[in-house]
């Protein structure tokens, strides 16, 4: 896997949109959504998802799965292919 591709993926459709930024009011996504950890994981594996043939073309890597933990207890993982 291209590390470097994957790092900068994450970096423009993740950490840039969504870091240091209050979901409620700083975001398009969350404007009419409340920001779960579920929504929150369903929207960055929308976004991976749509630009994951730019990064990756063919058929490797794939994308798995989003996992966000907010403490040592509470994780929310997402399959991605239960998003389209």
């Amino acid at each position: 896997m291209d590390v470097a591709a994957l790092d900068g993926l994450v970096r423009r459709q993740v950490i840039e949109p969504f870091d240091h930024r209050n979901f409620n009011a700083d975001t398009d996504a969350f404007q009419d959504l409340v920001p779960t950890t579920e929504n929150v994981a369903m929207e960055i594996c929308s976004r991976l998802k749509r630009h994951w043939s730019a990064a990756f073309p063919g058929a490797w890597p794939k994308l798995e799965k989003i996992r966000i933990a907010e403490t040592e207890r509470n994780i929310f993982e997402l399959r991605a292919d239960e998003i389209e």
